[in-house]
């Protein structure tokens, strides 16, 4: 008896062994379904792609940067549209710039050779106008206009209008001069040219060396012969009077070509005194025949 309640106690023990058993394995199999369900949705949900950033590509810009030998073109300068031929650098807009050449033919031809800023005259060139009377301005040009110095403005008067009695040019020393005592020459008073330091002057010896030994003022007795007097609105930049006198020493040895920026009470046939610069030798044909030799001055002041 006892012996079958000890199988029996055995038996029930296992039974409920086997029954927990059956429990536990039931419980792992569902935590492992779970767990497979959720990584299956989460690697079935779609992939966002990353927003992408913005980038910006610039257009590309072809340079016309070159050199060019008499190409044909059309130019908006300052005073207008004119076409022509070019000859040097086009910047990188197809533009002159630099050192060049542009020329026009035909009835209103002129040419200028010099320095261009972005297809402007602008810095030092040469230009001809040859319109009626070819007109040269040569020296400072900004933006397509003539803007000269005092001394570049005399050197021009040495070719244009305005001369009567010879062409002439600055010699280098000479300009240097001129430069450096530019208010000399806007007519002086008595007072400025009686604190300058004058030079002797001999016009046998200037018309054989055409120079003096040392630049500077010279202080003559002349006798006009003639004189004109031109009032200018804008000569290049100057406005005011331009005076012009063809003078004499007492016997007639040497004449005298006096130009003024100014007025003066001097007038034909009057004895006056001059104090002046001199600047070089020329001449200019007789109505009647020959040639007049002239000793060219820029006059400070006269009385």
């Amino acid at each position: 008896m006892k012996n079958r309640i000890r199988k029996l106690c055995v038996i029930m023990i296992v039974a409920m062994a086997l029954m927990m058993s059956g429990c536990g394995s039931k419980d792992v199999d569902s935590t492992q379904k779970t767990k497979e369900e959720t990584t299956s949705k989460v690697t079935d949900a779609p992939t966002e792609e990353p927003t992408p950033t913005p980038t910006f590509t610039p257009t590309p810009t072809v340079s016309l940067s070159r050199d060019v030998v008499n190409e044909t073109m059309t130019i908006n300068f300052s005073f207008g549209e004119r076409t022509g031929t070019f000859t040097g650098h086009l910047n990188e807009n197809g533009l002159p710039d630099g050192y060049g050449e542009f020329s026009m033919t035909g009835e209103n031809a002129w040419t200028y050779k010099g320095d261009f800023k972005n297809g402007h005259f602008h810095g030092h060139g040469k230009a001809v106008w040859e319109e009626g009377r070819p007109t040269v301005e040569e020296g400072t040009f900004t933006n397509d206009v003539f803007t000269p110095t005092f001394t570049e403005r005399l050197d021009n008067l040495g070719r244009n209008e305005y001369l009567y009695f010879g062409e002439f040019s600055v010699p280098d020393r000479v300009w240097a001069y001129i430069d450096s005592h530019v208010d000399l020459f806007n007519q002086a008073t008595a007072d400025q040219v009686n604190g300058v330091e004058l030079q002797d002057f001999v016009a046998k010896q200037f018309k054989k060396a055409r120079e003096q030994d040392t630049v500077g003022i010279v202080k003559l007795k002349l006798k006009a012969l003639q004189a004109f007097e031109d009032k200018v609105e804008d000569y290049w930049g100057y406005s005011g009077y331009i005076t012009s006198i063809l003078a004499t020493d007492d016997n007639y040895d040497s004449y005298y070509a006096i130009h003024l920026f100014g007025r003066t009470d001097v007038c034909e046939d009057d004895k006056f005194e001059l104090y002046g610069l001199p600047i070089c030798t020329s001449g200019f044909d007789n109505v009647s025949g020959g040639t007049t030799n002239v000793i060219v001055i820029l006059a400070c002041y006269m009385k």
